[in-house]
Order: structure tokens, then sequence, then C-alpha cells
């Protein structure tokens, strides 16, 4: 209806500058590898972000290495310290079968599609 009404008042729901009584205004951490906010939540929320790991289970940053593109599958990784070769296995696995054995003409879902990138 070329109205901002709804986009406002939905996009104001979450803080992207955190206001802190007698503090400085800063913006919100976002994570580095799923782009999310870290803590729009109060502390010990179960909304906020983990420290060091995202939803998907890769670690958010790494010295030595890049991290994972982001969403990986579930079950490759857990807490960003632990990498799981069965299930790594049986990703490829899915990927070759919808791609190779079976394809169905449909685009690959988002973390299939970055777990290939990734290979």
């Amino acid at each position: 209806s070329g109205s901002e009404t709804f986009w406002r008042r939905h996009c104001h729901v979450i803080e992207l500058v955190k206001a802190e009584p007698g503090k400085k205004l800063r913006k919100a951490h976002t994570c580095s590898h799923c782009q999310t906010i870290m803590y729009p939540s109060p502390e010990n929320s179960g909304y906020n972000h983990r420290r060091g790991f995202c939803a998907d289970g890769a670690k958010q940053v790494s010295k030595n290495e890049p991290p994972p593109p982001w969403p990986q599958p579930p079950g490759n990784f857990s807490e960003g310290k632990h990498f799981h070769p069965h299930a790594f296995l049986e990703t490829i696995k899915q990927i070759y079968e919808q791609v190779f054995l079976w394809p169905s003409g449909e685009s690959p879902a988002l973390e299939q599609e970055a777990f290939a990138m990734m290979l």
C-alpha cells in the first residue's frame, strides 16, 4: 500500500544500538560468520548467540583457517570444537544422491550449497 508503518513497527523490535545507562551508545555485536545480532536479549537468554560458535555448530572465527561457509548442515560440527566425520560423509552421500543419482531439478538448500562450497 506504499506505507512504511508495518516496517517501522517491526524493525524497531530489535535494537541495533545498545543504550546502557551511564555509557556511550554502541552498535550491537554481530556474528562475523552468520551475521546475526549476538546478544538481542538479556544475559543468559536462550535467544542470544552462543559464544565462539554458531547455531550450525561451526566455529565463529579461527586464527589458523577461515570458518566454513554459513550455514552448515546440522551434525557436522558441534560447539565449534568438534568435527563429526560420520555426519560429514553422510552429508556428502545425500548431496551426491540429490545431484547425480536422482536429480529433481530443485536448487539445493542453503546448507547443502554452503557445504558443497567447503569441499
